[in-house]
């Protein structure tokens, strides 16, 4: 089953640059961790060691994303769709 997931985030920086660590992910497993900073703060690790930090509109939306990526960098989902429209991300889902 597909789940689709809205996540607002601080601007449309913030949503472009989490959508081509997402993209990345899709096509050449990129991401290697993913942790909550602070409320609304996500820090995405890449494969070569580097940390980003992603500004989301709430905690909330933190913590749902983290338990999302976290699954799918462990190979217990996948995505299909990732789009930006201003500061909003659509993902598209599935978890195992």
């Amino acid at each position: 089953m597909r789940y689709n997931l809205i996540i607002e985030c601080e601007d449309s920086y913030e949503s472009e640059k989490l959508a081509a660590f997402l993209a990345n992910q899709k096509e050449n497993s990129n991401l290697i961790k993913s942790t909550k900073s602070r409320d609304n703060e996500l820090i995405v690790t890449l494969v070569d060691k580097s940390s980003h930090s992603v500004v989301l509109k709430n905690g909330a939306s933190v913590s749902n994303l983290t338990r999302i990526i976290n699954r799918i960098i462990d190979g217990k989902g996948k995505l299909f769709v990732i789009r930006t429209e201003g500061s909003l991300l659509h993902v598209e889902y599935v978890l195992d």
